[in-house]
């Protein structure tokens, strides 16, 4: 019986370590350990906890009785007792007397709520408008999340409504009538009526729309146009109307309502100044003959209108050139003690700007305590003269922050900050190893919260899952897009066969197709998803990599995903052999390039070149060495899990990979020369992980060591 009760008392014991980790001031992934001194068996409970429980689990333990199920503790019963209630109540209280208690007291409720939650140094319209905006989303996200779940149990017959109701919204254009789609009725007559696309299919119809020919592919007028980046091949133009940024408020309203159910979204991201690290300079937005603006989708005029919610004043964003607006943004995140929130789209774009923080962060003290702006001939004299006047000198804050730079860069984001709670960015694919580095190093305990899956052709997924780390899984937005896949098997036949949201098994990887409000119609987007679960009948998937990211010589078909996994196992085993601090960064390509820029090979064969920035334990480290030593580990890796590489590779089909390493920033500069030699913006630009383009191999083979 002692036994019985002592095991119950580790438990409770262990469930409340749980409920400090998870009820931590900004949702800290830091379990609370057990000391030492306490009893074995509570101890073994802690660690059981700690390591065989995973983010559902240990959630469900520390909220007996509760799920994760976003269905609302609603039900009809409960609305029409309310509903008769309310009618009822002036039967037995006079009506005129029922509101002079009934308004006062909401209104004293709201007043009180509104003056404690908003920011108190923001104007009091700004204060206002983000007060009034959040009340409406968490209102409007509360309806879509019941929306939601209901949608999730009928989700064939919801896509169908979808489907037919985005083909309507645009059944008078040009492109509806060159393919007949004003009169189909079903999913099976859309999918036999119209072929998988890609862009090309449908440029003629964009270019006449941005030369102001009305109703090509939208039937409302487009707002903007959005411009991918083009990393992986030239750039594509989707045109926005009102009818899809209604759609995106409408999912942000979704997201805001569940992510505020599991950490303090609004109040860390909504209702204080949030650091903006990316970065798009207005000469990336190019005018239409039309009229109507073209540039990055992030740079859309609909997240303009926000007003003064930054850190930095928004006279900021029009710095022509990105570093000097990156050190602008960087020294006014520094000077806001109770920063909650960082927005950096990419977790690349976090990653950089810490890392020119400490490289640069003498300047940046000097400059708070002294209230300047250092001087660069590229922050523009009107543009300094408007910033100098928000800066006010600041030697306390200098002081703090040349304390705590002097420590190390070892989780210096929560010592900087100690509210910093979320950093909003993408962390899968190619940004996947600057998240790594977030996390272990300069953000630690501080939560990468990948909020969506999405793109220039629109929302694919939402995460309403923050704590599911390190890779994110999204739900498919039953509502938004009407969504097809594309098996992995199926990915290279010219007219691949579809299978739809229902039909998806889990742990199959699949090409995303959507059709959406503007005008796409069963477009290929060239992302690999990977099914994980279920929300009653809608996916949940984690994203696997770019569908072109291959490396596949012969067939063989590598994915990035596989890439990376395989040099983070190698990297953490040469760092605990003490020869390897840490990968900085990476990229690969196939041999057959190298032969097509005539550059020379270290071996015969077709075979994989890994580009790697490799940080030494020692500085007199053998570098050539380490890489060889490096490229065994990744074919060692490789092949345990892939067959078909392993079968390659035995019979000499494939020769061993070759590891090159580069100069320290090399990537970085990289980054720089491929925001210089495109239209698109810094804040767009991405490491392609696996090379197709000639020009970036060749800037590569320049950095090699």
């Amino acid at each position: 019986m002692s036994k019985l009760l002592r095991g119950s008392f580790a438990v409770a014991q262990a469930r409340q370590c749980v409920n400090s980790w998870l009820n931590a001031g900004r949702n800290s992934r830091v379990f609370t350990p057990v000391p030492r001194n306490q009893p074995k068996m509570l101890r073994r409970a802690s660690v059981m906890v700690e390591k065989l429980a995973d983010p559902e689990t240990i959630w469900k333990m520390a909220h007996p009785g509760k799920t994760h199920s976003m269905a609302l503790p609603i039900t009809a019963w409960y609305i029409g007792a309310g509903i008769v209630g309310f009618l009822l109540l002036p039967l037995f209280i006079p009506f005129s007397n029922l509101m002079l208690v009934v308004i006062p007291t909401v209104t004293v409720v709201t007043l009180i709520h509104f003056f404690f939650y908003s920011y108190p140094q923001w104007p009091l319209k700004t204060r206002i408008r983000q007060y009034i905006t959040s009340r409406i989303f968490h209102f409007y996200g509360m309806y879509l999340s019941w929306q939601y779940h209901n949608d999730s149990k009928k989700l064939h017959h919801t896509q169908e409504q979808t489907l037919l109701a985005l083909l309507k919204e645009n059944a008078t254009t040009q492109y509806s009538t060159d393919h007949n789609l004003g009169n189909i009725t079903s999913i099976e007559d859309f999918r036999e009526r119209h072929p998988i696309i890609k862009y090309e299919y449908i440029r003629p119809y964009v270019e006449r729309e941005m030369q102001g020919t009305r109703n090509q592919l939208t039937k409302r007028k487009p707002t903007y146009f959005g411009k991918t980046s083009g990393t992986t091949g030239s750039p594509s133009i989707v045109p926005h109307t009102r009818f899809t940024g209604l759609q995106q408020l409408g999912n942000l309203a979704l997201f805001m309502y569940n992510a505020d159910n599991k950490v303090q979204w609004s109040e860390l991201h909504w209702m204080r100044p949030v650091w903006k690290a990316s970065y798009t300079p207005p000469r990336i937005i190019e005018k239409t003959e039309s009229g109507v603006l073209r540039g990055p989708v992030t740079a859309n005029p609909i997240w303009t209108k926000m007003g003064e919610i930054y850190t930095v004043p928004s006279i900021a964003f029009q710095i022509e050139d990105a570093g000097a607006g990156g050190y602008v943004q960087i020294l006014f995140a520094l000077r806001f003690r109770e920063l909650g929130a960082i927005e950096g789209i990419f977790a690349s774009l976090v990653y950089f700007a810490f890392q020119r923080m400490e490289s640069e962060w003498k300047d940046l003290v000097n400059d708070i305590r002294h209230g300047t702006l250092k001087p660069d001939p590229k922050v523009p004299l009107h543009i300094r003269q408007e910033l100098l006047k928000h800066l006010r000198p600041d030697a306390q804050r200098a002081d703090e922050l040349e304390i705590e730079f002097n420590k190390g860069f070892e989780g210096i984001g929560s010592r900087l900050w100690p509210e910093l709670g979320i950093i909003n960015c993408i962390t899968t694919g190619a940004f996947a190893i600057y998240a790594k580095y977030l996390r272990e190093f300069y953000c630690k305990g501080i939560l990468l919260y990948s909020t969506c899956l999405a793109s220039t052709e629109g929302f694919l997924g939402a995460n309403f899952w923050p704590f599911n780390q390190p890779i994110p899984r999204y739900s498919i937005l039953p509502r938004t897009h009407f969504y097809e896949f594309i098996p992995l098997e199926e990915i290279s036949k010219p007219d691949p066969e579809t299978v739809l949201a229902d039909e998806l098994r889990i742990g199959s990887d699949y090409e995303l197709v959507i059709t959406t409000g503007s005008g796409l119609c069963r477009y290929r987007m060239g992302d690999l998803i990977r099914v994980v679960s279920f929300y009653n009948q809608v996916p949940l998937f984690e994203f696997v990599s770019r569908a072109s990211a291959m490396l596949s010589s012969k067939g063989e078909k590598i994915t990035e995903e596989l890439i990376y996994s395989c040099l983070s196992i190698a990297e953490k085993e040469l760092k605990a052999a003490g020869k390897l601090e840490r990968i900085a960064d990476y990229s690969s390509c196939e041999s057959v390039l190298m032969e097509m820029v005539k550059a020379p090979l270290t071996q015969k064969g077709s075979h994989h070149i890994y580009f790697v920035e490799m940080v030494p334990t020692k500085p007199d480290a053998d570098v050539k060495e380490l890489a060889k030593e490096l490229a065994e580990k990744i074919d060692h890796e490789i092949a345990k899990r892939h067959f078909r590489y392993k079968e390659l590779r035995e019979i000499n089909s494939l020769s061993p990979p070759v590891v090159a390493p580069v100069k320290a920033e090399a990537f970085h500069r990289l980054k720089e020369y491929m925001q210089m030699t495109s239209t698109a913006s810094f804040a767009q630009i991405k490491i392609p992980r696996v090379l197709a383009k000639q020009e970036l191999l060749k800037f590569l083979l320049n950095e090699r060591l």
